[in-house]
């Protein structure tokens, strides 16, 4: 699946994603690919799992953005859109890498 996480000022992802974990107003939700089409409100912090491979090594990362307030829409085809309107608070707050070697 395809995310794109925006603020009013910036793009602050854009890629393909293997899962990603939701703070909504009506609690939290996984996203996974296939996902039924829906418009929600978010209220808290986004986790967006993703893998980056380089040189025969696969690196599954989890970046983490902070969504006071936003909007999260999962579309038919399976893309998700993050959208805030506070600039400042959609800063990320973590991201992890976790490597291993391609055998």
């Amino acid at each position: 699946m395809f995310v794109r996480a925006y603020s009013i000022t910036k793009t602050l992802f854009e890629g393909e994603a293997e899962k990603l974990i939701a703070k909504t107003s009506v609690g939290e939700l996984t996203i996974l690919d296939h996902h039924i089409p829906i418009i929600t409100v978010l209220a808290g912090p986004v986790k967006i799992f993703y893998r980056k491979e380089k040189e025969k090594i696969i690196s599954e990362e989890m970046l983490e953005l902070s969504f006071d307030f936003g909007f999260m829409e999962v579309r038919p085809e399976g893309d998700i859109i993050l959208l805030s309107s506070d600039p400042e608070a959609s800063r990320p707050i973590e991201s992890v890498e976790i490597s291993h070697q391609i055998m």
